[in-house]
């Protein structure tokens, strides 16, 4: 019976870090991850994944930014796009942890002055 609990403790153990500390994949099933905008900047071509299997004679791009929130808070995004993103563009990346969600072009001026500072603006 103890090692029955030790086995069942060291599960719960595992499976919250896993939750805690986990990817993409992880981050978009996880319901204590929330959404938050986070600004970025284009700085390299995103990774030519393919023809889209969804939307016809559409290719996909996968991005990895380091993003900005409103308070200048970090956090690394991997978004997929269907287009190769300019470089030089700013971006307001919409992301559940590092599961970016949607994406929009913004003018300089529009991304915040903690994110700003950060991303050296």
């Amino acid at each position: 019976m103890k090692k029955f609990i030790i086995i069942i403790a060291l599960f719960v153990a595992a499976t919250g870090a896993f939750l805690l500390k986990g990817g993409v994949m992880v981050d978009r099933l996880n319901p204590l991850v929330k959404m938050d905008d986070y600004y970025t900047v284009v700085k390299e071509d995103g990774k030519h994944l393919g023809k889209d299997n969804i939307r016809e004679n559409s290719e996909k791009y996968e991005h990895n930014f380091t993003g900005y929130n409103t308070d200048g808070k970090k956090q690394d995004i991997t978004i997929h796009v269907t287009k190769d993103l300019r470089q030089g563009a700013y971006l307001k990346v919409t992301a559940k942890g590092q599961n970016g969600k949607s994406w929009m072009e913004v003018q300089p001026e529009e991304i915040p002055a903690a994110a700003k500072k950060e991303l050296g603006l």
